[in-house]
């Protein structure tokens, strides 16, 4: 039997915070010197940045707010069989400490020094990981629109009426074009299956040598 593959966003999903936020506060609110820090890490890129604050806290992920009713239904997901996977723009060793909290996640991805794993980035890894419809995608937020597009399934985690409507038109429009596309091909496939295939004589090589040939549609 073949089980779904899910794909849970973590700020503002899995998460009541967001992971950036409940880094930088607890950061703040050590000392002026941790401030003056911080100011000077904002400079950097995103990347760069969550990865400083993930290596400066100590986040206890059992002290996190999470969604309890979103993550009931993952377990309830997971004792039937379907495979969850973690996919965040929060800092690697964040994410994978919650994964490993929780205990019921099969994989991670997440940003790390160099790379913010965000919008189309994120879109291309799991396109890449599990395939264009090949999953569902749990988010809350207008970036997540992006990665709807390829999902097989959408799972919207907010009070937004107008993100649900938006998620299912994302997620439409992109099948209904994925549709118009792989019909063309076929198409495409049947117009050239009944051309006829003919040999077609090459001219000689200019040393008098016979040329090549070779067989292609007229």
């Amino acid at each position: 039997m073949v089980f779904k593959t899910i794909v849970v966003d973590l700020d503002g999903t899995l998460l009541r915070s967001d992971m950036l936020l409940e880094t930088a506060n607890r950061l703040a609110g050590r000392s002026p010197v941790a401030i003056l820090q911080l100011a000077g890490w904002l400079a950097t890129e995103r990347a760069s940045l969550r990865e400083q604050l993930a290596r400066a806290t100590d986040i206890d992920p059992s002290l996190l707010p999470y969604h309890e009713p979103l993550l009931n239904w993952l377990r309830t997901e997971k004792e039937q069989g379907a495979r969850l996977v973690l996919a965040t723009a929060s800092n690697e060793l964040l994410a994978s400490r919650v994964a490993a909290h929780l205990g019921i996640f099969d994989d991670v991805l997440a940003s790390n020094a160099t790379i913010n794993l965000k919008l189309t980035r994120k879109r291309e890894a799991l396109v890449e990981k599990l395939g264009s419809r090949g999953f569902v995608y749990v988010g809350n937020d207008k970036p997540d629109l992006t990665v709807w597009q390829v999902a097989s399934g959408v799972v919207t985690v907010s009070d937004s009426a107008r993100l649900g409507h938006d998620s299912e038109k994302a997620n439409k429009a992109a099948l209904n074009k994925e549709r118009e596309k792989n019909q063309q091909l076929a198409k495409d496939l049947r117009r050239n299956a009944k051309s006829p295939m003919k040999p077609r004589n090459w001219p000689g090589r200019s040393d008098g040598k016979a040329g090549l040939l070779a067989t292609g549609t007229t």
